[in-house]
């Protein structure tokens, strides 16, 4: 191997900055959660490197076959080298968790569309 080619083969990889959008996510749950106590409710993505905050406008109806429709919006910040591999990534989420105090749903491949733009600046 020549110099040229360890060099091309071991480049740093770009670095990855944070992205911030307003998310909203409807889905069909097999289970439901209880309407009380809508506070303690918390949104996770298990399988991506992202964080979650400002959890609002929650709406769940019932469904005849005891399952739920859930539908909401959230804030959430991932780490990605570009805004278009944010919004991927963003987009495409495979697994989603709610948890509340009497339960919990797993969310398979949710409906996710982006309310807002990336919140921080361009660097």
């Amino acid at each position: 191997m020549r110099l040229q080619d360890f060099d091309n083969e071991y480049e740093p990889k770009p670095k990855q900055r944070l992205f911030c959008w307003t998310i909203n996510i409807r889905a069909k749950a097999m289970s439901r959660l209880s309407p009380f106590n809508m506070n303690d409710i918390t949104v996770a993505f298990p399988i991506l490197n992202a964080t979650t905050a400002n959890l609002r406008n929650i709406q769940m109806k019932g469904t005849g076959d005891c399952g739920q429709l859930i539908a909401f919006t959230i804030d959430i910040a991932v780490f990605a080298t570009s805004e278009a591999e944010s919004m991927r990534i963003v987009l495409e989420p495979t697994l989603l968790d709610v948890t509340h105090k009497d339960g919990q749903l797993t969310l398979i491949e949710p409906e996710v569309t982006i309310g807002g733009e990336s919140v921080l600046p361009e660097v």
